[in-house]
């Protein structure tokens, strides 16, 4: 809110603001691994290689950015981990970054139930990477620090029970199961494991997001073969490193291998437990709950540059020192080529933007209808029979004018009749997409009259919205009470 406090409310800024968010999850990062010791050139690169890759620039165009931010607040707790091992054998050490790092990992699980999973898997990861050299003070810390930062969250539940009263909690989370299938009990061992393969394979090449905005992906076989490649590169590559026998170490460099080794090791634990997770509920997993692991591949790929030692050492010093550099080499001119795959994919991607505006619930009309209704008179409300019109505008206008939302028209018109809010007010403005119109605009205009007579409205205009390929469109139905 601060930001929008600062610069106003408007499209501009909301595409600023999620572009800042962006620059600040890379930023957070390159700051972890670079606490872990990964060499800066395999974090410039690999960083280079994730901005802009399509899945995840365009990912910021939809509400998938919900599931990368609490990744800030991962990365942050990664980071002020960096000195785990150094400070579990210390005799007098603070501990409060440990305390920093459980709030983080707790608030990154309070901001998407995924991370959840993730905070566990980074908490029992770490504990058992010290059973050697034991520390209560720290793992208290951090387990304290995890459910410090889960409060909200939790918070948030015990109010509902306290509401509602157990029984009534529970009822509600069955009703939520029966609504939604939270978990998909009629899918097999095997169809979950397909499942959770398919949604992975979804983060490459761009094509699930572009799908997305532009109701239809243009990427090719051979794309998402290469994609599917890239994608997997890196947990290959540090698998491949991690299990290869490792010499003495020879110099600082190699010495720091085992520092980073960890790290890939807790974000290994991270990937299974998301597998996990993944195969328990089934389908309803959809690809939005695993964004999050596309720069977590990458960060794997950063450790598993050669000169982290790991793999590439030999006891030979001979022999280390003068394959390291061919090694090196050869892992920059991979970054290269996987960076030249994705900016093709990228500039494609941007230029089909530029042209069409993307469909659907990302056209560009919804934009222009957005930039319509700030214009509005205070007094105005705006209607929405559609949730995401309603966040995206609530987000780019702000709360200068009253919003509602409901899932259908029909329920729309529920609610002007019966909800305590809308009953007093007087001026009304309806946005409908192309779901709710017709083909045939008189089509169109009948039923809007007849929402509007149910709702005892009547109609004063109509303000017709469209995307750059002009087949996308929008209707701003203006409506008063009669008699007002």
């Amino acid at each position: 809110m601060a930001f929008f406090s600062a610069l106003g409310y408007g499209i501009p800024q909301f595409r600023i603001y999620h572009v800042l968010l962006g620059i600040v999850l890379l930023v957070c990062l390159m700051w972890c691994l670079r606490k872990w010791q990964t060499p800066r050139l395999a974090i410039a690169l690999v960083a280079c290689v994730l901005a802009i890759d399509p899945t995840f620039l365009f990912s910021w165009r939809t509400q998938y950015y919900l599931q990368l931010v609490p990744l800030i607040f991962f990365f942050l707790a990664l980071g002020l981990l960096a000195q785990w091992h150094i400070d579990a054998t210390a005799a007098r050490r603070s501990s409060a970054r440990y305390w920093w790092a459980g709030i983080f990992l707790g608030f990154a699980a309070y901001c998407y139930f995924v991370f959840a999973f993730y905070a566990a898997a980074i908490v029992l990861a770490m504990a058992f990477q010290i059973r050697r050299s034991w520390n209560w003070r720290m793992v208290t810390a951090l387990v304290l620090g995890t459910v410090i930062g889960w409060l909200p969250y939790v918070y948030a539940h015990l109010s509902i029970i306290l509401n509602m009263g157990l029984h009534g909690y529970l009822d509600q989370l069955r009703g939520l199961q029966s609504m939604y299938g939270v978990v998909n009990a009629t899918q097999s061992f095997s169809e979950r494991w397909h499942t959770v393969i398919d949604r992975i394979l979804f983060l490459r090449a761009g094509s699930t997001i572009e799908d997305m905005i532009f109701a239809g992906a243009r990427v090719g076989p051979i794309s998402k073969t290469i994609g599917a490649v890239v994608l997997a590169t890196g947990p290959v590559l540090w698998l491949c490193f991690r299990l290869w026998p490792r010499g003495a170490a020879v110099d600082h460099v190699v010495a720091a291998a085992p520092k980073r080794v960890m790290l890939g090791d807790a974000i290994l634990v991270v990937f299974i437990s998301h597998i996990a997770l993944g195969i328990t509920v089934g389908t309803p997993l959809s690809l939005q709950h695993y964004i999050m692991l596309l720069p977590l591949a990458y960060v794997m790929l950063a450790l598993a540059w050669p000169a982290s030692g790991a793999g590439s050492a030999s006891t030979d010093e001979g022999r280390s020192s003068g394959l390291r550099p061919a090694a090196n080499l050869a892992f920059a001119l991979l970054c290269v080529a996987m960076l030249a795959f994705n900016f093709s994919l990228t500039r494609k991607f941007g230029d089909r933007l530029v042209q069409e505006g993307g469909a659907g619930m990302y056209t560009e009309a919804i934009n222009v209808a957005i930039t319509q209704l700030a214009t509005e008179p205070r007094d105005t409300t705006l209607l929405f029979p559609q949730w995401g019109y309603w966040m995206g505008a609530l987000t780019a206008i702000g709360p200068r004018l009253a919003m509602f939302e409901a899932p259908t028209l029909e329920r729309m018109k529920e609610r002007l009749n019966t909800d305590p809010e809308l009953m007093p007010r007087q001026s009304f403005v309806l946005a409908l997409g192309t779901a709710d119109l017709d083909a045939n605009d008189e089509i169109s205009r009948q039923k809007i009259e007849r929402f509007a007579e149910a709702a005892r409205l009547r109609v004063e205009g109509i303000v017709p919205c469209h995307g750059r390929s002009g087949h996308e469109r929008i209707w701003l139905v203006k409506m008063k009470r009669i008699g007002a």
